[in-house]
Formats: structure tokens, sequence, C-alpha cells
């Protein structure tokens, strides 16, 4: 049998319907008849999610965990129970339903010495040629015998929580925190690499958000011009760095615009999309950072989906401007004696 329980390790006799960024925590052990001729858990087999035409496999044949960055399981050949915890991927949350458990459980004989079962047998008023008591049968059962597998089953619902959190998207340096004073607002030129960095909004980081993916980036300019630093579906382009993993509190994007978006002095839009989640748990993992990639774009998996966000950024160019701290000491002084008439 299988149900769902508590951190406790409680069954719950009224789970809560699930929303977004929860988790499942499921129990597996033999039904309390089986129970009672000493059968004990040897390991989950396989155990999956099913809702309509999706499918997440948790456990698969041979009781390998299919994710072990989003699953959690404890079982030991032997035990009674074993215990199943995974994130509910955002692709089950399409609408208001029911998420179908399904697995096979290896069972055995508990370990220990040979086991004895009494069961009891009921007269048979008819058959008048058996005793009147009832009769008593001696059964054999074998410790640490493996019995074979096992269906079990369960339900649980789920509900969109409809929450939606924002991110926003600023310029930042190198050390991704944001221009401040005349550094924001200064026009950028043809030797400027423009820096964006990505966070969730203060209500949101509150909240335990975190990104989880820029899905894309474009900069636009208003006589036409357009470049792509990330484009639909998150495919990165050649000329531009994203440095980000999955479930950090900030990311960035490095590109070098092109030449044309610098020959007037016009304004530069950058609209994007960033995908949020819930927790640290990155669904992409390595020892260092990396480059993001159309291999780990993958939304429908994200477990503590958290929503999508439109981002946006905006800045002036000039082809003529030169830095204050790149100007010569004439240049400074004509600006201040032009600013400071006497």
């Amino acid at each position: 049998e299988a149900f769902e329980r508590d951190t406790e390790n409680i069954r719950l006799e009224d789970p809560e319907v699930k929303t977004q960024g929860a988790k499942v925590r499921i129990c597996i052990q033999p039904d309390s008849f089986t129970r009672d001729f000493g059968v004990v858990m040897k390991r989950v087999n396989q155990l999956r999610l099913v809702r309509g035409d999706v499918t997440l496999d948790v456990i698969v044949p041979d009781g390998v965990i299919q994710d072990p960055y989003r699953t959690q399981y404890k079982c030991t050949a032997g035990d009674p129970t074993c215990r199943v915890t995974t994130e509910i991927p955002n692709a089950f949350f399409y609408s208001e339903g029911t998420v179908r458990v399904e697995g096979v459980a290896w069972l055995e004989y508990a370990d220990g010495s040979r086991r004895l079962k009494e069961v009891s047998f009921g007269y048979d008023q008819e058959m008048e040629s058996f005793p009147s008591a009832t009769w008593k049968r001696r059964e054999a059962i074998e410790a640490g015998g493996f019995i074979g597998g096992r269906d079990f089953g369960m339900t649980f619902q789920v509900n969109p929580s409809g929450a939606n959190w924002e991110a926003e998207a600023f310029l930042c340096d190198g050390r991704n925190r944001p221009f401040e004073g005349d550094a924001a607002t200064r026009p950028r030129n043809i030797d400027d690499s423009i820096r964006v960095c990505f966070m969730p909004s203060e209500e949101a980081r509150a909240r335990g958000v975190n990104i989880r993916q820029l899905t894309s980036f474009n900069f636009e300019q208003e006589d036409n011009s357009n470049q792509f630093a990330i484009r639909p579906t998150a495919i990165q382009a050649e000329n531009a760095l994203f440095i980000c993993n999955s479930g950090e509190p900030l990311c960035a994007l490095k590109i070098d615009l092109r030449d044309d978006f610098f020959e007037k002095n016009l304004d530069v839009v950058g609209n994007g999309e960033v995908l949020l989640q819930y927790g640290t748990e990155p669904y992409y993992r390595s020892n260092v950072r990396n480059l993001q990639s159309n291999a780990d774009f993958d939304p429908t998996v994200d477990a503590g989906f958290a929503g999508r966000s439109s981002v946006n950024i905006r800045f002036k160019t000039d082809p003529t401007y030169i830095p204050p701290s790149e100007r010569s000491w004439k240049e400074k002084a004509d600006e201040w004696w032009h600013s400071n008439p006497l």
C-alpha cells in the first residue's frame, strides 16, 4: 500500500491540495494482512507520477533514482516502510486535478529465525465429517526470502496557486552591482560591453524565489536595429555570455552590441523573459558556473516553478561620448567651465 505522510512520517488522513513548489511525501509498505505474515520491504523497484499525458519517472526499474537532486529515497532491505519524497514538476499544474502515483514494490520475508503463522479456519456446519471445533494450520515462512514485486498506487490533488512572481533587470558592473548616479544614466558608447543583471523582485525574494532561466532577451533601437542575446527557447547568441545556474538569486548577461547601435544618439530597449523558481535546488548542477545551454532548458521539469516574468531595461547610446574617467584634464576643465559659468 502507499499513502501520504507528513514530515514526521505520520499518515495523512486528509492531505492538503498541492500547489507549485510543493513536494509529495510517500510511504510504501506491505498492507496489514501481508505484514501479519512477517513480510517487509526489499525496495521500491519503480515509481512514477502520472496525470493525463504527463508522466514523471521518479524511480526507474531496478530501484534507480531518476533525479537525485529532486528526489529523496530512504529504504533498506528489511525495512517495514520505504519513504520517497519528490518535488512535483510544473507540468502537472496546468489545471486543478488529480495526479496518480504508480509503482512496484519488492517484498521479502523478514530476517530472523523461521517464523510460524497460525491461520484459523471456521468450521462448515454442512460438512458433518469435520469435527465441531475450528481447526488450525501452522504455516512455515522462510526468513529473508524474496517474495516478488507487487503493484501499489495512490492519488493526490493539485491546483495552480496563481502566484506569478516578478523579476527585474538593471545595468550592472563586473561584480553584478547596479550602477548608481552618473554611471547608471550616462550614454553607452561603442567601447562599452553591455552587462545586464536579473533578479527576482524584493517581494519574491522574501518568499524564497530565485532565477530559473532566462528564456529570451533582445535589444532594439528606435531606428529598428535589432540584436538577440538569448533567442526564444533559451538559445544563446555567440557573442553573448549568460552566467547563471538555476536556483541562483542573481544572474548576469554580457554582450557586445553591433556597431550600428552606436551610430546615432538613440535609446536602446532590452526586453526579455525570465523563469522563476522556489528554492535553490538547481535542475542543472556543476562545480563551476556554466554557460546557459539549450540542453539545460526545459521549464516543464522545474518542480519549483514560480512564474514567468517580463523584464526590460533602457539606456542611451552616443557615438561621441567619452566617460569622465577616460577624459583628459583639459576636457574635464572645459566641461566644468561650461557647466559652471562665472
